[in-house]
Formats: structure tokens, sequence, C-alpha cells
């Protein structure tokens, strides 16, 4: 029952940090790099390559944290 219990509480942390990832780099991504070419007018190639950028930055992130999780949990 305990192990449930961590691997419970180890997907839940898992999500709401991804959640929390996410949220986080689309501010900065909006903030840093698209607001300023919005106001010097090249706007739609890097709205594309910027969020080309940001959901690759955050797959690798999601993808690098999952592994460390799921090899955490096979060692129980």
């Amino acid at each position: 029952m305990k192990i449930k219990i961590k691997h419970a509480f180890a997907y839940v942390l898992l999500g709401s940090w991804a959640g929390v990832i996410i949220y986080g780099f689309t501010n900065v991504l909006w903030d840093f790099l698209v607001k300023p070419f919005i106001e010097i007018g090249i706007v739609k190639s890097l709205i594309f390559f910027t969020l080309f950028v940001g959901l690759a930055t955050v797959m690798w992130l999601i993808i690098s944290a999952s592994e460390k999780l799921v090899k955490w949990l096979l060692k129980e």
C-alpha cells in the first residue's frame, strides 16, 4: 500500500511540475521573444519558430523528468 501511495504522489508531483514548467516557459517566451518582434513587426514566422522552440524545450524537460521518475519507480 505504501508503494502505491508513493507512486500516486510521484505522478501528481510530475503532472503539477510539468504544468508549472509549461506555464512559466510560455510566459518567458512571450515576454522576451514574441513581444519585441510584435513591436518591430516581424510576427508570423517568429511566432511559429518561438512556439516550436518552446514546445521542443518543454517536451525535452518532461521526457527527461519522466525518464528519471520511471527509473525511480522501477527501483521500488
